[in-house]
């Protein structure tokens, strides 16, 4: 007599390519019965000894490998070789789909108070500023060419992307815009997975002579200072911003705060950025935040690609799910239990 089924065990009563066609407008959470091992059956801690910890350190020390990282199972909707070429033969489009409108530009005050500075380099400054009584965060992004906002919108510049340069933070600009757009209309934001967006600005002169009081030292794409970004001021090129949610008291996910609960709640809010037609495009620990109250948030979408862009597949999307999935359930899960930095260990990072 066959052994009886999970109730869970319900991967079989839907084909890998059900589930590709109807995603992301059909959550995977959604199936009933659900699909198999998208909630692991069983936490695997409960077998945990001290000297299984030990000895899977052990050997994740001297090989690279935390052998403990399947305990989890499998993703539960892997894609087979004939699977994909059964998609690429068979394309779904986005037939759901409708642009949204654009994200809403606002007017910043000459007197908003900058109050800090998050990042001390990269593409983008980030400052915390003051709007009112309300504490914001805004990203900018400098203007390094002579273009148009318009021209960068109209361009493809996929071949800049292999160089060896920083990406053109107006490029990076256009992402994020784009992706909030989706975001904001499609209730994202509203629902907490992302933080709020309020709109995007454009600086004036005024807020850039502030940042070069509150941060004279401003460095960005590489070697850019506060005195280019003035300069270019000078000349028209002004730069932009995105006004976002402020977390003060928000932790980055490591391995060390990841648990199962977060991970659950994580891969929800990463499937609904899919459904509004958003690919996050970075997939990583720096991007997610932990919220005191236990709401986690997916940031920075300045990687993003939305379905606007003909060139975004459900297949892109629903492998970024699996990415996410993977994530917790295969990385950080299993390194927690064991107190080891993963991958960031080979860059000599010691273990916990």
């Amino acid at each position: 007599m066959s052994e009886p089924r999970h109730p869970g065990m319900a991967t079989n009563d839907y084909s890998p390519f059900d589930i590709y066609r109807r995603y992301p407008e059909k959550s995977p959470y959604a199936y009933e019965p659900p699909l198999f091992n998208l909630l692991p059956l069983r936490s695997p801690t409960a077998v945990d000894t001290p000297q299984l910890r030990r000895a899977a350190l052990d050997i994740a020390k001297r090989t690279g490998i935390n052998v403990l990282d399947y305990m989890y199972g499998q993703y539960p909707f892997l894609m087979s070789d004939l699977d994909l070429r059964t998609i690429r033969q068979n394309p779904v489009p986005f037939a759901e789909y409708q642009p949204p409108p654009p994200l809403t530009k606002l007017n910043l005050p000459d007197d908003v108070e900058f109050v800090s500075q998050v990042n001390e380099k990269g593409n983008t400054p980030i400052f915390v500023v003051k709007v009112g009584v309300a504490l914001r965060l805004l990203k900018i992004y400098p203007v390094v060419r002579s273009r148009r906002l318009s021209d960068y919108a109209d361009s493809d510049d996929s071949d800049d992307e292999d160089s060896d340069a920083p990406t053109d933070p107006m490029k990076l600009f256009l992402r994020e815009k784009e992706a909030y757009a989706h975001l904001v209309h499609a209730g994202v934001c509203e629902a907490g997975h992302v933080p709020q967006c309020y709109g995007w600005v454009e600086l004036t002169a005024a807020h850039v002579d502030a940042i070069a009081s509150k941060a004279p030292d401003l460095t960005y794409c590489d070697s850019l200072t506060i005195k280019d970004l003035q300069k270019m001021v000078r000349k028209g090129r002004m730069p932009k911003g995105i006004l976002l949610e402020y977390f003060p008291d928000a932790k980055t996910l490591t391995y060390k705060n990841a648990t199962e609960e977060l991970g659950q709640a994580a891969c929800r809010a990463l499937s609904a950025i899919h459904a509004a037609y958003v690919l996050h495009g970075d997939i990583s620990d720096r991007n997610l935040l932990i919220i005191p109250n236990g709401r986690v948030v997916w940031v920075d979408f300045n990687s993003a690609q939305c379905a606007s862009d003909p060139k975004l597949t459900r297949l892109d999307l629903i492998s970024e799910f699996h990415m996410g999935w993977d994530k917790f359930y295969m990385e950080l899960l299993p390194n927690r239990r064991i107190g080891w930095h993963g991958h960031l260990e080979q860059r000599g990072t010691k273990a916990a």
